[in-house]
């Protein structure tokens, strides 16, 4: 009886010690969900109180330790505004579980709660050079395999950015991926989820057998931003992310450049008007500018690029749409190209447009680069120098199978393509057999390569209902744009 009595006593005693633990590190239910499917996740949300951060033993840094210490970064909130678009490829998820979803777009990354229904953690991703996924800048964004943490690597650099979802604590170190295991899973959305005429990424997350998370917009914009989870093909929870984010309607606006004279590092009430701030597109030193005059809001533009050394480069009557500029290295010789382009991700099939000027320094003066011959087959006066075009050629093989090809592409050969089609295409091609042909516009031109770098043009195949693509790849040999290269890209991300 006295051994079932101390047994007892034990057993509440026990009881009595888990009970102050739990007041100790304010772990709550829902911490505890975390806890069930992953070790030590709950952190993620708790709070650490003082008492616990006395416990922890700091070691002495010598001077190597030191001088790599991270950098704390200020963390810049992104403006979301009910004018903005997502991105051309949609939301790109980067992390979820049954809790929190980790994403990112052009305008920032998030990190929503979902049991709170609430963001609770967002970076303005422009404002650190984070915010391109191609070309010369681009940024690979990773999750630890809890969520915990975000690394943003800029591609070209040697540090990278560490975002401490918990904390909200943003910090800059030195490039290191050792050491960090990265989360995996992700599928694409497509395998699970039947086609749907709105927005999707292009990822979901599997949460479990036939379970899984993708995000969705029905009408394209940020605003409309949903998560979706699905069991057998069945939507069991789902809520629109950004209700409630504070910082809606702060800020710029997307489309207030589009009657804008003047310098586009001055156009504040612009949401992208830090891209064109402070910049260095030669690499002398100097900061260069870019003006811009409103000629026919949304129809036509002229730009001038105006650098710290004098230097101009005049771009007469481009479209209405958003600009983006890089420097890149196309013959190697450590002298910097110019690529100035626009998009047209707010358009309602945002890959059938799209303008490029390419620029190279000889004897002292900007000259423009011409397209390669073959894509030269639309190019006229005006707009239309800045539109490299590939005529592609249709012929239906069944009612789900459809042949393209095109002219021949250089050293790239002929591409000669059968492509299943989805519903949406089938439809569109109800046809009766025989070529059709249709001219593509590059809709956006990326740098790829190292010292001597390369340019890709990118051609819609279909329409926004596919997302194949054909990419032809130019060099610049000899003192003009050459093809080297073509491929087709089935559901190009």
């Amino acid at each position: 009886m006295n051994g079932k009595k101390r047994a007892a006593y034990l057993i509440i005693f026990a009881l009595i010690l888990a009970a102050a633990w739990f007041m100790v590190t304010g772990k709550n239910a829902y911490q505890g969900k975390r806890e069930e499917i992953s070790k030590g996740q709950d952190e993620a949300y708790g709070q650490e109180t003082p008492k616990v951060r006395d416990e922890i033993e700091i070691p002495e840094r010598n001077e190597e330790e030191q001088r790599i210490r991270p950098e704390i970064v200020s963390v810049v909130p992104p403006i979301v505004t009910p004018e903005m678009p997502c991105g051309v490829d949609g939301p790109i998820l980067d992390y979820a579980d049954e809790y929190l979803i980790i994403f990112h777009d052009y305008f920032g990354l998030f990190a929503y709660d979902i049991v709170e229904n609430k963001i609770i953690g967002a970076i303005d991703l422009a404002a650190i050079g984070c915010e391109f996924t191609q070309g010369d800048h681009a940024c690979e964004v990773l999750t630890d395999s809890n969520g915990w943490k975000v690394y943003l690597h800029p591609l070209k650099e040697e540090s990278m950015f560490v975002y401490d979802v918990l904390n909200n604590r943003l910090t800059k170190e030195p490039y290191d991926p050792v050491g960090k295991e990265a989360f995996h899973h992700l599928e694409e959305t497509a395998d699970y989820v039947d086609s749907q005429p709105c927005l999707r990424s292009f990822s979901c997350a599997l949460l479990g057998q036939e379970r899984y998370l993708y995000l969705e917009s029905g009408s394209g914009m940020a605003l409309d931003l949903y998560y979706i989870i699905e069991e057998n093909q069945e939507r069991i929870k789902f809520a629109k992310i950004f209700d409630g984010y504070t910082n809606m309607q702060e800020g710029g606006e997307i489309f207030a450049y589009a009657d804008y004279t003047g310098y586009l590092d001055e156009c504040t009430d612009w949401m992208e008007c830090s891209r064109f701030q402070e910049r260095d597109y030669d690499k002398d030193g100097l900061w260069d500018r870019v003006y811009r005059e409103n000629l026919s809001d949304f129809e036509s533009c002229n730009y001038r690029i105006e650098f710290g050394n004098g230097d101009l480069i005049r771009i007469p009557q481009m479209g209405g749409g958003i600009p983006y500029m890089m420097r890149c290295d196309l013959d190697g010789d450590g002298t910097s190209e110019i690529l100035f382009q626009q998009s047209y991700g707010f358009s309602t099939d945002p890959m059938a447009f799209g303008e490029v000027a390419v620029f190279a320094k000889k004897n002292g003066t900007y000259e423009q680069l011409m397209p390669p011959k073959e894509l030269r087959a639309d190019l006229q006066d005006g707009l239309n120098c800045y539109r490299p075009s590939l005529a592609l050629y249709y012929e239906k093989q069944s009612e789900w199978e459809m042949r393209v090809t095109t002219k021949e592409l250089g050293k790239g050969g002929i591409l000669d393509e059968i492509v299943p089609l989805n519903d949406d295409l089938a439809a569109m091609f109800n046809w009766p057999d025989g070529e059709k042909e249709h001219v593509a516009s590059c809709y956006e031109t990326t740098v790829s390569g190292e010292e001597k770098q390369l340019l890709e043009f990118h051609f819609q195949v279909f329409n926004k209902w596919s997302l194949d693509e054909i990419v032809v790849t130019a060099a610049y040999e000899d003192g003009e744009l050459g093809i080297v290269d073509s491929r087709y890209e089935r559901e190009a991300d």
